[in-house]
């Protein structure tokens, strides 16, 4: 269960370089990652998340990816992210082993009707034209929906802030995947959950370790096996939590 980042800035001189345009009408990260944007400005939040998808397609894994698949061997595994970047994949764990609890962005869905499905993002994303001094995407490339006779607008398969109409479908079917790998590894003597890099602002990553490994105990005590442990790591901190 990881929260490693590919480094796109959140913070006010990181989000100003990047993104001088929109910081200078002041906008933030969190005035942006909406789904009521791309309902009401399709072209503001284009504009902005093409650039950001692009800078996840480029960016190349840290070496933190590295150290883990390099800790993990050839023992059984599976990815619970909250990061939505692609970037589990793009360092080689295998896609159907990863499941990103808040989506994904290579994948888009209807804005405005959820219930419209969910494809594949890259060859959309790779037409939008954005305009490099006002970060607005031009109306005519914009992505829309896929479904019969829909003439919405296409976003990305993320939830977002303040989202009510995020499609779950992808999400759902990776959770289904998730638990039917953890019936698998009950028959084994020791299951170990890495918490990487998870805080506290949205504590989606360290609920599900928690549960995970609750769960975990809770069968294994049924059956008779060893113990499940969570070892909980964060950056900030020089040493790691033991959740017992």
């Amino acid at each position: 269960h990881t929260h490693t980042h590919t480094r796109i800035p959140r913070d006010l001189s990181g989000w100003a370089q990047l993104y001088p345009a929109l910081a200078a009408r002041g906008h933030t990260y969190e005035t942006m990652a909406t789904s009521r944007l791309f309902e009401v400005d399709p072209e503001l939040a284009w504009g902005w998340y093409a650039q950001r998808m692009r800078q996840y397609t480029k960016a190349k894994p840290h070496d933190g990816y590295k150290n883990l698949q390099r800790i993990v061997g050839h023992k059984p595994v599976f990815v619970v992210t909250s990061n939505v970047d692609g970037q589990f994949q793009a360092a080689g764990f295998t896609d159907s082993s990863v499941y990103e609890i808040h989506g994904t962005v290579q994948r888009l869905q209807c804005a405005k009707v959820a219930e419209h499905g969910v494809w594949r993002a890259n060859r959309f994303v790779e037409s939008i034209q954005v305009d490099p001094t006002t970060q607005r995407a031009t109306p005519d490339t914009i992505p829309k929906c896929r479904a019969y006779r829909c003439e919405h607008t296409a976003r990305p398969n993320v939830l977002l802030f303040g989202d009510s109409d995020f499609n779950p479908q992808w999400k759902l079917a990776k959770e289904r995947k998730f638990a039917t790998w953890l019936m698998s590894v009950h028959a084994l003597r020791n299951v170990v959950v890495l918490e990487i890099g998870a805080g506290t602002r949205v504590p989606t990553i360290r609920k599900q370790c928690e549960k995970t490994v609750l769960d975990l105990r809770a069968e294994g005590l049924q059956v008779g096996h060893g113990v499940s442990l969570c070892l909980r790591f964060q950056q900030q901190r020089p040493s790691a939590d033991i959740a017992r």
